[in-house]
């Protein structure tokens, strides 16, 4: 699946999933319109066909439904940093996310938590 959205496409996604995951094009227009898009529908359906061809919505019966999580979506976002940016390595993500400089001891009890939950892979 395609995830690249665009900042008005991150909007809608976040719409749904704040509403449970679907609603009606016209409560996204009406919710658009009350925050200073002066959209017509044509527009809002050429956003949803956009996210309908990268797998992130479906529409039946006059319902968009997200088919994509928020999880799901963050979860495919931070590999994708991670891949990207840091050649695959989870620990140079950790040292540039955190400066190299100490972090909170909740904040490192938190993370042997999931480490321990998620299993030590012997390298």
């Amino acid at each position: 699946m395609n995830y690249e959205l665009s900042k008005t496409e991150m909007e809608i996604m976040r719409k749904l999933w704040k509403e449970g995951g679907e609603m009606t094009p016209r409560a996204l227009l009406e919710f658009f319109h009350g925050n200073g898009k002066d959209w017509k529908r044509q527009t809002l359906t050429t956003m949803l066909t956009r996210m309908e061809e990268k797998g992130m919505v479906a529409r039946k019966r006059c319902l968009v439904r997200a088919v994509v999580s928020e999880q799901e979506y963050q979860r495919q976002q931070s590999r994708k940093v991670v891949e990207e940016v840091f050649d695959g390595k989870l620990e140079r993500f950790v040292a540039a996310f955190t400066g190299n400089t100490e972090i909170s001891d909740e904040d490192v009890q938190t993370l042997e938590q999931l480490i321990e939950k998620l299993g030590r892979k012997e390298g």
